[in-house]
């Protein structure tokens, strides 16, 4: 959201940190889906999907904040339900 972008090493296939450019930080917006088969032979586990909506600042280059809002649907056998979750994590990297 604000021009930053990460690095990318080929030879590792790993994305670098975001580096912020201005002393306010860094703000990056996220939309994410998944969907989770927990069925496996005798284990009888139902299926999940998760939409996530997140939000990062990038406070400099060794803190982030993520703010995350999680809307779940989760089946097993007939019975169903729909979780939503707001996820607030304070990350230091060293």
């Amino acid at each position: 959201m604000t021009g930053e972008s990460r690095n990318y090493d080929q030879n590792y296939g790993l994305f670098g940190s975001v580096k912020p450019s201005r002393k306010s930080g860094a703000w990056e917006l996220g939309l994410h889906y998944s969907s989770m088969d927990l069925n496996d032979d005798e284990v009888v586990g139902g299926t999940m999907d998760n939409w996530t909506l997140g939000l990062n600042w990038y406070v400099n280059s060794d803190w982030k904040m993520a703010l995350n809002y999680i809307d779940s649907k989760a089946e097993k056998g007939g019975v169903s339900d729909q979780p939503k979750l707001l996820q607030l994590r304070v990350q230091f990297v060293f």
